[in-house]
């Protein structure tokens, strides 16, 4: 039963009368009227060291309504359904037929209701960069911003993307880069394997040397000059770029690539780009020392991103990955340390803590005032 409460003019007690015949489209006015009220919060003052500060932001029902849907996902049998009906969707909006037409795209209108917004930012660039503004007006959040690409299926198509995207973000925002969508696969691999072969491979990731023995040394200078170009590009705009780690087959190359890359960039205020250092692999720290300490001594700026580590699941068989997650945890707390203690010292040396740890947040947002 629908009910409507109603206040006598006279101040008595409100009673409750029934409405028995309320129809289906005033019930689904008044679901989304409520719905409504229920997504528009107060404005909050944010503190960035209170995660729940940012969620703070956002209403009930804008909440509810994400909630739901990741709990949807989890039910057996969703994903392939969802699958199925992308499917249907974009055949239909692409058929002739006016009816499978008609069906077709009101599918993937109400798939762009449900993903846009939760899972990506919209269809374009200007979707992102809209969202990107809203989110840190509103909600104080900051925002990296990508076109996601993996792996290089035309290395010039996404070169361009990249430099287009470094372009338009705004100042102070961050872009992820995937080496493996902006350099040849095969050449990566071809130079860790000469890394591996090497006496002391942490060391030969230091040697410039060894892309004078690659087969396709121009894809290697490509790769090197194509980062060089967006680094100068984020640095004119403020703009940090964040090279994503890659599996320890082909890492050994990306470190590579990624040190010519910043040693070029001697006497710079900041760095071409951070490198990603995941301390779930053994060894780690002592990569991460010699890094910063090539780039000190060319003098030039160093960056660096900090992540406890992925591919857990895929690595774990190569035998280089720590022994405990208390070992990593340990590693991560060694790893900013080096970092934190190298800018006190007045070396070019600039951090990404990037974590979901409380504690090494805590830690970093303690530490850094007093030692950078």
């Amino acid at each position: 039963d629908v009910y409507k409460r109603q206040t006598h003019k006279s101040g008595a007690a409100p009673t409750i009368q029934a409405k028995p015949s309320l129809s289906l489209v005033e019930i689904m006015k008044a679901f989304h009227a409520i719905t409504r009220r229920l997504s528009v919060a107060p404005r909050r003052a944010l503190d960035p060291t209170h995660t729940e500060s940012s969620l703070a932001a956002f209403g009930s029902g804008a909440l509810l309504a994400r909630a739901s849907l990741m709990s949807a996902l989890r039910l057996p049998g969703f994903v392939p359904c969802a699958k199925f009906a992308l499917a249907f969707g974009a055949n239909g909006a692409r058929s002739a037929n006016p009816a499978y037409n008609l069906a077709g795209r009101g599918v993937l209108a109400v798939a762009q209701r449900l993903v846009e917004g939760t899972f990506v930012a919209g269809e374009s660039l200007d979707d992102a960069l809209r969202l990107a503004e809203r989110l840190e007006a509103e909600r104080g959040v900051g925002v990296l911003i990508d076109h996601s690409v993996e792996d290089a299926v035309d290395l010039g198509a996404n070169r361009a993307r990249k430099a287009r995207l470094v372009d338009a973000v705004p100042a102070g925002a961050m872009v992820p880069l995937k080496a493996t969508a902006l350099a040849d696969v095969a050449m990566l691999e071809e130079l860790s394997d000469l890394v591996a072969r090497a006496d002391d491979p942490d060391a030969a990731r230091l040697d410039g040397a060894l892309a004078d023995r690659l087969v396709s040394s121009h894809a290697y200078a490509e790769a090197v000059d194509c980062l060089a170009a967006l680094g100068e590009a984020a640095g004119r705009r403020g703009v940090a770029l964040l090279l994503d780690a890659e599996r320890t087959r082909i890492q050994p190359a990306v470190d590579h690539v990624a040190l010519a890359v910043l040693r070029r960039f001697a006497g710079a205020e900041r760095p071409a780009l951070y490198n990603t250092y995941q301390c779930y692999l053994a060894g780690s720290g002592r990569r991460l020392r010699l890094d910063e300490a090539a780039c000190a001594a060319a003098g030039a700026p160093f960056g660096a991103k900090i992540v406890r580590g992925a591919y857990l699941a895929d690595e774990r068989p190569t035998g280089k990955v720590r022994e405990s997650k208390a070992a990593t945890d340990a590693a991560y707390d060694a790893a900013l340390a080096s970092m934190l203690g190298a800018a006190a010292a007045g070396r070019p040396a600039f951090l990404v803590a990037a974590t979901h740890n409380p504690e090494s947040v805590s830690y970093t947002h303690l530490t850094l005032p007093t030692k950078a």
